[in-house]
């Protein structure tokens, strides 16, 4: 079976969910601890030498002792590797989360280890650790996390709505799910306002009518009531928050207490990025700015040499995040004189071709412009 992509997203959405659904920060901070070394006896719990911490192995029929070190750097693994192998005295640098967990179960516990080797030991039989049945797992745990969510929004009642689409990298157009409720601890006595991601949904149509349609029969899959809706949160995209004929329109017209609030961040966004369109000058900085980084990451080798120069890498500008061009300016006036170097450099270089020492000179030249230097400080200065 092939080893898609969404398996480390899956994953890390259904273990970031519930970490998120823990209530408390214990297991989080446990689940987020750097460095953890665990020593399995059949003894009682304690503090062993060097301050390693040890835990009691419920197979107290069995003691066997093992020590196992989890290092940081396996976090960003996939649950699935690219050398998934059973044997048990191999190093496993990159075997997958999965598998890595099984096997430091089998370190402890001699009938996970007993299985392993009759799998090693007899080829083609049924080992239940085929990607199928991983996949299996993560759509379990991804079900088990969803409905326990759903049982705390449905606890509480009222709720607002939260939707944004945008592509993904296969070009199929997905909108996300999150909702927002307050949740009571009667025990505790305390109160939360929670914001819980519920997943995508896949898109086949952007017109309000299809999108409220794809709105209301998630609503009523998830078994949620679309009355006890109480806020309407989207962004400012006509199709959205049209007061016509727009999705939080039609919602309010089957719910009039899901009152439409617009996004501040997305509003404060289209004022920069329109104020920014409203001179020349100001579209020719941002467009240099632009070509710093498309002239730098067309090939390797002009990247290497920008990398050599400077620590730190160029950013392109973004249409929807505002906050993107304080990324883009940043670099280029704390390491100005860097960048004019390598230019420089490369408009001599024979080893380049006559198209990048003339991009190069030509990108040089805009940069030690007057008007380009002094919106450079003028934007590092306002972008902070």
């Amino acid at each position: 079976m092939h080893r898609e992509g969404r398996m480390r997203s899956a994953s890390s959405s259904a273990l970031q969910a519930l970490m998120d659904n823990d209530g408390g920060r214990g297991g989080r901070e446990e689940l987020c601890r750097p460095k953890k070394i665990l020593k399995c006896t059949s003894a009682g719990g304690g503090r062993a030498a060097g301050g390693e911490s040890t835990t009691t192995h419920p197979l107290k029929s069995h003691p066997r002792k093992c020590q196992t070190t989890l290092r940081p750097d396996h976090a960003h693994h996939y649950l699935q590797g690219h050398k998934e192998s059973l044997q048990l005295d191999k190093d496993d640098s990159n075997v997958g989360n999965f598998l890595g967990l099984v096997k430091l179960m089998a370190t402890c516990d001699p009938v996970m280890k007993e299985h392993l080797t009759h799998v090693e030991s007899h080829p083609g039989s049924t080992s239940y650790l085929s990607p199928a049945v991983q996949n299996e797992f993560i759509h379990l745990m991804t079900s088990t996390v969803r409905q326990s969510l759903l049982r705390g929004i449905c606890k509480a009642k009222y709720y607002g709505l939260m939707f944004d689409s945008t592509p993904d990298l296969a070009h199929r157009e997905q909108m996300s799910q999150v909702v927002r409720y307050v949740q009571f601890d009667f025990e505790r006595k305390t109160v939360r306002v929670r914001e819980s991601f519920l997943g995508f949904i896949q898109l086949s149509w952007k017109d309000a009518e299809s999108l409220t349609e794809d709105i209301l029969k998630k609503l009523e899959k998830d078994g949620m009531e679309l009355q006890d809706c109480q806020s309407q949160c989207y962004d400012n995209a006509a199709v959205m928050a049209g007061h016509r004929s727009g999705v939080s329109q039609r919602i309010l017209d089957k719910n009039n207490l899901a009152v439409f609030v617009n996004c501040d961040n997305h509003s404060l966004n289209l004022v920069g990025v329109h104020a920014a369109k409203q001179d020349v000058m100001m579209v020719t900085f941002f467009g240099t700015l632009d070509a710093i980084y498309v002239f730098f990451s067309r090939s390797t080798q002009c990247w290497e040499k920008l990398r050599n120069a400077m620590p730190v890498s160029v950013k392109s500008e973004s249409e929807t995040r505002w906050s993107s061009r304080m990324e883009a300016v940043k670099p280029v006036n704390n390491h100005l004189e860097e960048k004019l170097q390598v230019l420089q450099d490369m408009t001599v270089d024979e080893d380049e071709n006559l198209e990048t020492r003339s991009d190069a000179r030509h990108l040089c030249n805009h940069l030690l412009t007057y008007d380009f230097l002094t919106l450079l400080r003028f934007w590092n200065n306002i972008l902070i």
